[in-house]
């Protein structure tokens, strides 16, 4: 019986540091199955880097790169929706944070 694909894979990379790795995570497109491009889960350990990954596909903060053909109307649209904003979603992917109080007043 063929075990079911897990959602990411992880793999170990070396950092500058001797014998220091992080590890990174690449995550299935949802409809293709292929493989996205690796993100850095800031982990050290492999569990750790798998927890990380679940919380990220929890969270649906997953992003697949290279949106082609969208039009800038359209991904503006929901620029200002703080839930649903594509620029949010990245910037909280990658660790970053950005308050909502300080979003809606740019917003306004």
């Amino acid at each position: 019986m063929e075990r079911p694909k897990r959602p990411y894979s992880l793999n170990k990379r070396p950092t500058t540091k001797k014998n220091k790795f992080i590890y990174y995570v690449r995550f299935r497109h949802p409809e293709t199955g292929e493989y996205i491009s690796a993100v850095s889960s800031g982990e050290t350990n492999k569990a750790s880097a798998a927890n990380w990954a679940d919380d990220q596909l929890k969270k649906g903060l997953v992003l697949l790169p290279g949106k082609k053909n969208i039009t800038f109307a359209r991904y503006a649209e929901q620029f200002w929706d703080y839930d649903k904003s594509p620029y949010i979603r990245a910037k909280l992917a990658r660790g970053g944070s950005i308050s909502q109080y300080l979003f809606r007043l740019l917003s306004e």
